[in-house]
């Protein structure tokens, strides 16, 4: 997220902190352009109150394309019981909220992941309310 908004990669800042270099700009040298808005699309089941839902993924991934997302799942995996049940994260980013959104809710209906119970069908009814103009 902070990639999109900043051009600033914050894992490989740390790696160069923890090495004993300083930053190379100042707080001033920030700058945001944009929105971006992350949604976690995690193994869980909202009919039965976000129990963890493990399963094998019979399918995964985005139908469309020009989705930032970061997932280590793929076809076959076991999604286990003992651990978080995250499997992917998936981001809307654009020019303003609106654009970020209407990018994310595309995302979430172009994404796809087949034998297991996720969370999706919550994100995009939370888009849609905030497309729709209702407050949030």
């Amino acid at each position: 997220m902070t990639e999109l908004i900043t051009g600033l990669d914050l894992v490989h800042l740390q790696i160069r902190i923890a090495a004993g270099e300083k930053l190379p700009f100042t707080q001033e040298d920030v700058s945001i352009r944009g929105h971006a808005i992350e949604c976690r699309i995690y193994a869980e089941d909202p009919d039965n109150n976000y129990f963890p839902a493990p399963a094998r993924l019979l399918a995964a991934g985005a139908i469309g394309t020009g989705h930032p997302s970061d997932s280590g799942m793929y076809e076959g995996w076991n999604v286990p019981i003992d651990y978080d049940p995250l499997l992917a994260k998936l981001i809307g980013y654009g020019s303003d909220r609106d654009q970020a959104i209407s990018r994310l809710t595309r995302a979430l209906s172009e994404y796809f992941v087949g034998g297991i119970k996720t969370n999706i069908s919550c994100f995009g009814a939370s888009c849609a309310i905030r497309i729709s103009g209702l407050p949030t």
